[in-house]
């Protein structure tokens, strides 16, 4: 539409501009009518659907529940960085602190969209305190353990899962997400590019945590072993069910249930948990084997940039918060042995 027009006379112009005016009223321009923060939260809600994972939109809803309950009449232009202070402190005595910094999170997301929106011409939350969060140090297994485990799995149909696990410190959704053509043989590699993870009652094929988890790691010669020999047992398993009729379900799947769907991962979990159990280990999680390879590598002398590059951390940094005292552990004991050897000089 053309926005200017050149009138001779000045009641060409009035008319001109009467015109104007009436194609501006009937454009249907969208009005906000709350500017409180219970509404831009089910604004922003609904903009970071469609472009974030199922999961993570999940934890975003959950953190929206308890912010509406604490701030969400709040108008927007009245937010200070001393009452989501208040908030935040006050939910530190409901949840853990894990959860209270994802409402942090997702307050100051949201507010930052509302400046990119022009309601707002600054962040109260990025003002507001940080939540300290301590870094927990998930169990490893022993070298002891480690041999128990493998011991009690050797007749386990999913012996090559438990084995690669502990082998390479694969999540659980990147080892179920595998396929025969992921495994290298002759160079021995493994190339991780998807994983399989739960979705309310849903199991299905997502992308990785982060683009640092897509990688290709190489396999210890144990793991080859154990992974060619599962092959061969798969095959033998969708040559018994051919016989009978029945036809295998999932031919591309390394690790598969014996009609050959692929695995539940919680169904995996409890797997692993009867296997623990077994090797009189007691509770243990299938995550765990991913610390307890992490663990093994260090204590073996793997450098720490060696360690996150193979068990596919966003950074170093990650893995020198959660690992970062067994590498100090090792630095120790080499201290130790300079100073044993200096000591007798």
């Amino acid at each position: 539409m053309n926005k200017t027009r050149i009138c001779d006379k000045f009641r060409e112009a009035q008319k001109a501009l009467t015109e104007f005016k009436a194609l501006r009223d009937a454009v249907d321009i969208p009005k906000v009518e709350s500017r409180s923060l219970s509404d831009l939260l089910d604004r922003w809600l609904a903009h970071k659907a469609s472009e974030i994972q199922p999961g993570t939109l999940a934890g975003y809803e959950y953190a929206v529940r308890h912010i509406k309950v604490g701030l969400g009449s709040v108008e927007l232009e009245e937010i200070q960085p001393e009452a989501i202070d208040l908030f935040l402190r006050s939910k530190l005595k409901e949840i853990s602190p894990r959860y209270v910094k994802l409402l942090r999170t997702v307050l100051s997301m949201s507010l930052d969209q509302a400046v990119r929106w022009k309601l707002l011409t600054s962040n109260p939350a990025r003002y507001s305190a940080s939540i300290k969060q301590s870094q927990a140090k998930g169990r490893s297994l022993s070298p002891d353990q480690a041999k128990a485990l493998l011991a009690a799995c050797e007749d386990d149909r999913l012996r090559a899962l438990w084995i690669l696990t502990l082998g390479t410190g694969l999540r659980r959704g990147e080892a179920l997400g595998l396929e025969w053509e992921d495994y290298d043989e002759r160079a021995r590699t493994l190339s991780v590019t998807k994983a399989r993870k739960k979705e309310g009652s849903k199991v299905v094929l997502g992308s990785l945590k982060t683009d640092s988890s897509r990688r290709v790691i190489p396999v210890p010669s144990f793991v080859c072993t154990a992974l060619d020999r599962h092959r061969d047992e798969q095959v033998a398993e969708k040559e018994h069910l051919e016989s009978l009729g029945v036809q295998w379900k999932e031919p591309t799947a390394m690790f598969a249930t014996p009609w050959g769907h692929w695995l539940d991962p919680d169904g995996t979990s409890k797997a692993f948990k009867r296997l623990a159990l077994k090797a009189g280990l007691g509770d243990w999680h299938m995550h765990e084997l991913r610390h307890s390879a992490a663990s093994l590598m260090l204590a073996q002398g793997v450098r720490l940039e060696e360690v996150s590059e193979i068990i596919g951390h966003a950074s170093i940094r990650v893995t020198k918060d959660v690992y970062g005292h067994l590498s100090g552990e090792r630095l120790r004991e080499a201290t130790d042995k300079m100073g044993e050897f200096l000591g007798d000089l």
